[in-house]
């Protein structure tokens, strides 16, 4: 939930990830505005990146707190984004 939305439903973006006490934290950075770019973070699991790895990409909803939808966000995942995220959930390539 969040009234944080991107400027610019097109804009690039940057893909993190890291360990956090033996999960997996996928960081999206939204680079909508170069001064204050968004940044989403989420945990992930062996399933999502199974699911991602078919689909090749991520849809973030943007929703209220009675869950409307107020936008979606399609992030593209290169071949190298799935290969990094894949070997830090346990997948290999």
């Amino acid at each position: 939930m969040t009234t944080d939305l991107p400027k610019d439903f097109n804009a690039p973006v940057d893909i993190e990830v890291d360990r956090d006490k033996g999960s997996v934290l996928l960081r999206n950075i939204i680079k909508d505005d170069p001064q204050n770019p968004l940044y989403i973070e989420y945990y992930i699991d062996k399933q999502f990146v199974e699911n991602i790895s078919k689909t090749r990409k991520i849809d973030i909803f943007f929703v209220n707190e009675r869950f409307d939808e107020l936008g979606k966000f399609e992030v593209k995942l290169m071949k190298e984004d799935l290969a990094i995220i894949r070997r830090e959930i346990g997948l290999g390539n």
